[in-house]
């Protein structure tokens, strides 16, 4: 795989820069001074690193006591979802 475009809206490029651990390279490709949708070019690396930083933090917040998925994690869940590669292109 040589990289995705990967389009996200200003409510999951506000979450993944307010909770999620990021090098410098994807905070200034997500950064948020635009309004609306946003779309990006990332690497197989950047990819892989968005997908775990995203994953950790559904790990910590992602669910309510009795372990169901609560709004920030179904938020979460569609960027993962987004960050999976399709193939068949």
């Amino acid at each position: 795989m040589d990289g995705l475009d990967l389009s996200l809206s200003l409510e999951e490029r506000r979450e993944i820069l307010a909770r999620c651990a990021l090098p410098d390279d994807l905070l200034k490709l997500l950064d948020e001074r635009g309004s609306g949708s946003h779309t990006v070019r990332l690497t197989p690396k950047q990819i892989e690193t968005l997908r775990t930083a995203v994953a950790d933090r559904l790990q910590t917040a992602g669910f309510d006591e009795k372990w169901e998925v609560n709004a920030e994690g179904r938020l979460l869940e569609g960027i993962i979802d987004k960050l999976i590669p399709r193939t068949g292109r």
